[in-house]
């Protein structure tokens, strides 16, 4: 489950993982982790982290927009790691002051 949405404005990203760390400390379902056991997988929680987010700055390409827009979805056509991480956030940066973001959460938490 996931989506994208456009920015109209700078991202200040340590305020911005910052941010994704307090909401992830605070749910519960999005430290979730399937962990391998010899019959069946078992789900724990991990420890609250700070979110990684991938940052793409595409402002040399010919069509930023549609760059960022091709990269965001291919981004959530991308399959989950069942036993990685339950939140995924990518940003691209298509112009100066104008960000793409992208966020999904894995399907065993829909």
């Amino acid at each position: 489950m996931g989506g994208y949405l456009r920015i109209r404005t700078a991202l200040d990203v340590d305020c911005f993982r910052s941010a994704l760390a307090t909401l992830v400390a605070r749910h519960d379902a999005l430290r979730i982790c399937l962990v391998p056991d010899r019959e069946l997988p078992q789900q724990i929680f991990a420890a609250p982290l700070t979110p990684q987010i991938e940052i793409v700055d595409l402002t040399a390409e010919p069509n930023p927009d549609a760059a960022a827009h091709g990269r965001m979805r291919a981004s959530l056509d991308r399959p989950f790691d069942w036993f990685g991480a339950a939140l995924r956030v990518r940003a691209a940066e298509a112009r100066r002051e104008r960000v793409v973001l992208a966020s999904e959460v894995s399907p065993r938490h829909s």
